[in-house]
């Protein structure tokens, strides 16, 4: 079952053929990143039925029976078969210095836990072929690891020095390498330390569990990931840090001179090229090479700081064609400093941020070229108080070019070998350079030094997993009227409830009916936020809901697509405003009714919504040709935030329609 960046697998309990119900061995899951609703998809594997392809293979485990469709050529008496049974290939626990050389670690399995297979990111729970733990001095130089169930190699538990230099590491059942605990079950957390993973290759990651990283780094300290080629993964190619907030679990590390690429593939969603979690002082990202990172449904980025990301240094990267962002900033993350760096042709925008803790020092974005063909340089960015860019060159062709620079720079020729064909080494040092202060820098020799050896025969890894379906187009009526008292928004995701700040559902007040959803907010940031996906592709499509505020709240509803949607937002003295266009004053205290309608798809005829607002007395005041962005063609997210603090509102009558 696939969720947003993750993937679990069960068994089949039972099935009823009457009612068309399957009972699953797993958890239920309840949260909306994680939940089976419309917007997932899913498979069954080992279907007796299915049997038959060249390749295929059944098994009857009740009979001992294994059935299989030779491919072309393919002989019983000519054909090798493997039937991996062991965890592990190599286990140390408390091993001091031991090297192997030269050596292929081959057919680790990792199959169906009686429970099922689940973890919350990053296959982080899953086990190693080659692992370690509380040891030190463990190399592997110049080896293969192959043909796994899990992950490649793994050093965890306060593990120290380890190294994987000159390996590669091909057809994972999850990610490449890993250094460091998660959130281990049991016992407590040791940080591993001065780990490295220096000249691999990582490929053809991502097999049996798609959500493994080429190189994983959790709870550890001092790490160095350098001069490794790693492509064809499912999820992210190198992932740092283990919280979402601003603790501090890894730090100082050094990810350099890395070619990243072909990451993502349209498998899961939400994933970088290096992608990033909590506060990590001391880590420095330089001269890695990123590009092609692509998405199931959303967030697809080339450097990726989630929430809590700070104190990095992120300097003489090249990073182009990321889905939705070369550069991501998320919230509650500070004091980053992002310079010196290329980030071109993002086919939907280059840099996106959102706003930051307000206790925080903002990060710094400066001295970076910026270039696109198409799409846009940002949208949304918040102010300087979370994100300062300076000195910055931005360059796209005239007719997509905006009337005025984007802030914190400047347009000027960039003097690129070949932006179109995305050589992007800079031919000659202009005024324009000299004036930001950019300081050129070659990338020359990134990534892995050497041609596979001991894979070099090794056919390419297949596709194990299609690529995300087209989303299921679906309506949504929530009146509240079936939710208990007490309930949250059922399907959706809440960010931010504390104790302070409330999203339940009422019987206090509603719009129509007895119930609603109550949100109190006392903070002065975004939260609580409710969100949820929400798909829809084309055609004509009317939002709507019910509104009551008060006390100083201030409730915002936007819609996320390829580019800058609807939003709208009451003011806490009831002014109602279309991202930064005031419309009209709606009475505080009492129930409003807004109404979005668009029309979605790439060949309408006019890139415009219109917002209506009904007054509690039936008044209807209708705004028509509020602007959309004209690769807003589609959206796959609603987000009702909370702007303000000290207030009440309520929400009521959520509608998604077609027109």
């Amino acid at each position: 079952m696939f969720h947003t960046w993750t993937m679990s697998r069960s068994h089949v309990r039972s099935y009823s053929a009457t009612n068309r119900v399957v009972t699953l061995g797993v958890r239920n899951f309840v949260r909306d990143w994680e939940a089976l609703g419309s917007s997932r998809w899913y498979r069954y594997d080992n279907v007796k039925t299915a049997f038959g392809e060249p390749g295929d293979w059944y098994l009857d485990e009740s009979a001992w029976e294994l059935a299989y469709m030779p491919m072309s050529g393919e002989r019983p008496e000519s054909c090798d078969a493997v039937a991996s049974h062991f965890v592990h290939v190599a286990r140390f626990s408390g091993v001091t210095n031991v090297v192997w050389r030269g050596v292929t670690f081959a057919y680790a399995d990792y199959g169906v836990q009686t429970n099922g297979n689940y973890t919350g990111q990053a296959a982080s729970g899953q086990p190693g072929a080659v692992h370690a733990e509380r040891s030190k001095g463990i190399r592997l130089e110049n080896c293969a690891v192959v043909h796994t169930g899990a992950h490649g190699v793994r050093f965890d538990y306060g593990s120290e020095d380890c190294v994987v230099v000159g390996c590669e590491l091909r057809d994972l059942g999850a990610g490449g390498v890993m250094i460091g605990d998660g959130h281990p079950k049991g016992r407590k957390i040791a940080l591993c330390r001065r780990c490295e993973v220096r000249d691999c290759l990582i490929a053809g990651g991502g097999r049996v569990d798609p959500a493994g990283c080429g190189v994983w780094i959790g709870h550890a300290t001092d790490n160095v990931v350098s001069h490794n080629t790693i492509h064809d993964m499912y999820y992210t190619g190198v992932s740092l840090g283990w919280n979402w907030w601003l603790t501090i679990t890894a730090r100082d590390n050094l990810i350099e001179w890395n070619h990243i690429y072909d990451i993502g593939r349209h498998r899961l969603s939400d994933m970088g090229g290096i992608y990033l979690l909590g506060s990590q002082p001391g880590t420095v990202e330089r001269c890695n090479y990123i590009h092609h990172v692509t998405r199931a449904r959303n967030c697809a980025f080339g450097i990726y700081f989630d929430s809590g990301s700070s104190f990095v240094t992120v300097t003489n990267n090249v990073v182009h064609d990321c889905e939705d962002s070369n550069f991501f900033l998320a919230a509650i993350s500070c004091s980053n400093r992002v310079e010196n760096n290329v980030f071109a042709c993002g086919p939907s925008r280059q840099i996106h941020a959102l706003s930051r803790n307000p206790k925080s020092s903002p990060s710094r974005f400066a001295r970076n070229l910026v270039a696109w063909d198409d799409g846009v340089v940002y949208h949304g960015l918040p102010g300087p108080e979370s994100i300062v860019l300076e000195d910055n060159l931005y360059w796209c062709p005239e007719e997509n070019r905006p009337k005025t620079a984007p802030r914190g720079g400047k347009f000027a020729e960039i003097p690129f070998a070949d932006l179109a064909h995305r050589d992007l080494r800079i031919t000659s040092e202009t005024a324009a350079l000299r004036e930001i202060g950019f300081v050129p820098f070659s990338l020359e020799g990134c990534g892995r030094s050497a041609p596979p050896r001991l894979t070099a025969g090794m056919p390419e890894v297949p596709d194990v997993f299609f690529e995300a379906p087209e989303p299921i187009l679906e309506n949504v009526d929530e009146t509240f009227e079936s939710v208990p008292v007490g309930a949250a928004f059922p399907g959706w995701s809440v960010l931010g409830p504390d104790g302070t700040n409330v999203v339940r559902v009422t019987d206090k007040t509603a719009a129509t009916g007895s119930r609603s959803l109550e949100v109190i907010d006392k903070s002065s940031d975004w939260k609580p936020h409710v969100y949820r996906s929400i798909y829809r592709t084309k055609g004509k499509v009317c939002v709507s809901f019910a509104l009551r505020v008060e006390g100083g709240a201030s409730p915002r509803v936007e819609l996320r697509g390829g580019g800058k949607g609807p939003c709208v937002r009451v003011m806490p003295d009831g002014t109602v405003m279309a991202w930064e266009e005031k419309l009209t004053k709606v009475p505080l205290g009492e129930w409003c009714r807004y109404e979005i309608e668009m029309e979605l798809g790439r060949k309408r005829a006019r890139h415009v919504y219109s917002l209506a607002v009904v007054l509690p007395g039936g008044e209807r005041r209708v705004f028509a040709d509020l602007p959309l962005e004209k690769r807003f063609t589609a959206f796959h997210w609603i987000g009702l935030h909370s702007c303000s603090g000290a207030g009440r509102y309520w929400f009521d009558d959520f509608k998604v329609t077609e027109r």
